[in-house]
């Protein structure tokens, strides 16, 4: 059903009919008092099926979201303004203290890996094998070494420092959450 459009009243015909006229106007260019339902949105969308209301409006007094505007699209009951879940706060933990300051760059940078290449022509199977534990896995470990080095340390600030930040910037959020749920924002 589409939105209830207005019928005017006969004027002249009665003597009250031109005040009762300027009354029903008033319904439908200015602000008035909005139907209260003091129940939730689903007995809402029961007792008052959205698609018989298209575009009206009502306030509802829902369990999860309190008292909040409505309006049927024709289809559903639509809260309007307000969230009708909160925003829960963040969770979890990082193991960290709290500290807000996070900074994050590029590791420096390792340079490239380089492995002395074995002997042109080895004497034996048993000199090749010695060449490469004495030069070339060595070299590969020491890379490895210093590689699992930058990844633990990020241009300076550890992993565990990154951590202590994160809960810091956590703990500014649901501060700000606490603040817009008591404004009435959320």
């Amino acid at each position: 059903m589409t939105r209830p459009l207005p019928v005017g009243i006969s004027s002249a015909l009665e003597a009250w009919d031109a005040e009762v006229q300027k009354d029903f106007d008033l319904v439908f260019t200015a602000p008035v008092p909005l139907y209260e339902h003091d129940d939730t949105l689903a007995d809402l969308t029961t007792n008052f099926p959205p698609g018989n209301y298209d575009r009206c409006v009502c306030l509802v007094n829902d369990t999860t979201a309190g008292w909040v505007l409505v309006m049927s699209d024709g289809t559903n009951w639509i809260i309007l303004g307000k969230s009708a879940v909160d925003p829960s706060d963040l969770g979890g933990t990082s193991g960290g203290t709290g500290t807000v300051v996070v900074t994050v760059t590029k590791p420096t940078a390792l340079g490239a890996i380089s492995v002395t290449d074995p002997a042109d022509s080895p004497a034996t199977a048993d000199a090749l094998r010695d060449d490469l534990v004495t030069n070339a896995i060595a070299e590969i470990r020491t890379h490895l070494t210093d590689h699992k080095t930058a990844l633990d340390t990020i241009e300076g600030t550890s992993i565990d420092e990154m951590r202590d930040s994160i809960e810091g910037i956590q703990a500014k959020i649901n501060g700000i959450l606490a603040a817009m749920r008591t404004a009435g924002m959320m």
